[in-house]
């Protein structure tokens, strides 16, 4: 190794495997300190030979989004985090379809306590109808990735959530769709408490339905609800439904108190004639 030890704690040598002509020397935990050359030396008698090996020592990255959704028509602060890499020649590039982005942010480089690095690239973009179907995603390259580079992609959609009351003593439909959630929440409020609750994951569509009636001559507010991974504001739409015509319960009431009477004196009546 370059002019530094290795502790004997942390190599293995095994002697059987010499004894087969085996001289490979083991390295236990392994840190950004140990790259470098390592000088093999073999002596038997008279005879003298030795080598150098290089060692080279890389740390895989890790990948992180802060969203994993673009929302069409606003601003979108868009966060590509790029943890534990090592050595630290990286590129972190944004991309829509095949094409790099314009007015990208250089990027911020970190290193950490056990000689790894941390890169942070942001980016400000805001999507418009001519985005629909395209893809944008944030573009590693390093040494130690499998084909040298990693794509972290973003969906470009418009989430949209309806109620859709569709009478006073049927269902209510809570529906969420135009994006691929990864996971979701829809909630059906009524007059504040939850009454339903469904969880979807990797869907294009999420719903959450309820049967309820609303009570005479009160009207019933419904609200539905959204929570989205990916979403800092949640989606919320309300409804009412209409409270129950109390009117035409009086008056079916009435009908029925009158018709009793009625009978009555019909009955008499026909009792008179007979005698």
């Amino acid at each position: 190794m370059d002019k530094k030890k290795i502790p004997p704690s942390r190599v293995m040598m095994l002697e059987s495997e010499l004894q087969k002509g085996n001289a490979s020397l083991t390295i236990r935990n392994v840190t950004n300190e140990d790259n470098g050359h390592y000088e093999c030396e073999v002596y038997e008698d008279k005879l003298r030979d030795k080598d150098i090996v290089q060692l080279n020592v890389i740390a895989t990255p890790k990948v992180f989004l802060n969203t994993l959704l673009v929302l069409m028509n606003q601003l979108n602060v868009l966060s590509c985090r790029v943890v534990g890499f090592y050595p630290n020649d990286i590129s972190v590039e944004w991309r829509k379809n095949l094409t790099s982005l314009p007015s990208q942010e250089p990027l911020q480089l970190h290193s950490n306590q056990d000689g790894t690095f941390n890169a942070l690239s942001h980016y400000n973009y805001t999507p418009t109808s001519e985005d629909a179907g395209t893809e944008i995603y944030c573009l590693v390259k390093h040494r130690s990735l499998e084909k040298g580079q990693k794509e972290a992609r973003l969906h470009i959609c418009e989430p949209s959530l309806k109620v859709l009351p569709e009478s006073k003593e049927q269902k209510v439909l809570c529906k969420l769709n135009g994006c691929f959630f990864q996971k979701a929440y829809v909630r059906i409020n009524k007059n504040g408490e939850c009454v339903n609750k469904s969880v979807c994951e990797k869907k294009n569509e999420c719903l959450s339905e309820a049967t309820m009636m609303a009570t005479s001559g009160e009207e019933m507010k419904i609200t539905c609800e959204a929570e989205v991974m990916g979403l800092d504001k949640p989606p919320i739409e309300n409804c009412t439904l209409p409270a129950e015509d109390r009117s035409r319960i009086r008056i079916a009431a009435a009908a029925g108190l009158f018709s009793i009477p009625v009978i009555a004196l019909l009955v008499a009546y026909i009792r008179q004639k007979r005698s």
